[in-house]
């Protein structure tokens, strides 16, 4: 059996498993939604369709040969979702809605488990979102005069550093004070 095939099969797994109303855990294998969701963390999924998504939940998604966990930005009238890591500058290719496989709910991490459908760690979600939907929108105009492109570009640096280490403190302070339950 090849990886394209061991893919194919535990990805009906997967989605029988969510379908069946059980909540698997995944392990993360990049930091492109850090700081809230690292490398190596453990995501639990939930099913979900489209009509329960709202900009700046955080889904699974199939991308041909692997998963992607990114944030949601929108779904099309032509059924497509634009989806983004928070770390990455760039949007990901559009994908169509029959490639969704959950979203996630909880992040845990070294025997901690935070609920961003619930409490602090929705709030927290929500606030994030919100900061990653901001800064797509003022790091992807153009510049306008090419003589401010060295500003525009540390500007962009600038902006970006500051949003991410606002994300790591708040990230911090909620999950400090969080509930140390584990997911059962």
């Amino acid at each position: 059996m090849n990886n394209n095939e061991n893919f194919k099969e535990v990805l009906e797994m997967l989605k029988d498993s969510l379908a069946n109303g059980r909540q698997p855990l995944l392990t993360v294998t990049s930091n492109s939604m850090s700081p809230l969701i690292k490398k190596g963390d453990q995501i639990l999924l939930s099913n979900t369709s489209t009509s329960q998504l709202s900009p700046g939940d955080i889904i699974t998604i199939e991308k041909e040969k692997y998963l992607l966990t990114h944030r949601l930005y929108c779904i099309s009238e032509s059924g497509t979702l634009s989806t983004r890591g928070d770390r990455p500058q760039q949007f990901d290719s559009p994908t169509s809605i029959i490639n969704l496989i959950g979203r996630v709910i909880a992040v845990k991490r070294k025997n901690k488990c935070l609920y961003l459908n619930k409490g602090l760690g929705k709030k927290l979600n929500d606030h994030i979102a919100w900061l990653a939907s901001l800064e797509a929108k003022l790091l992807h105009k153009p510049a306008s005069i090419s003589s401010h492109q060295d500003k525009q570009s540390k500007w962009q640096i600038a902006t970006r550093k500051t949003i991410y280490i606002w994300e790591q403190v708040l990230t911090t302070i909620v999950k400090t004070i969080s509930s140390k339950r584990e997911l059962s």
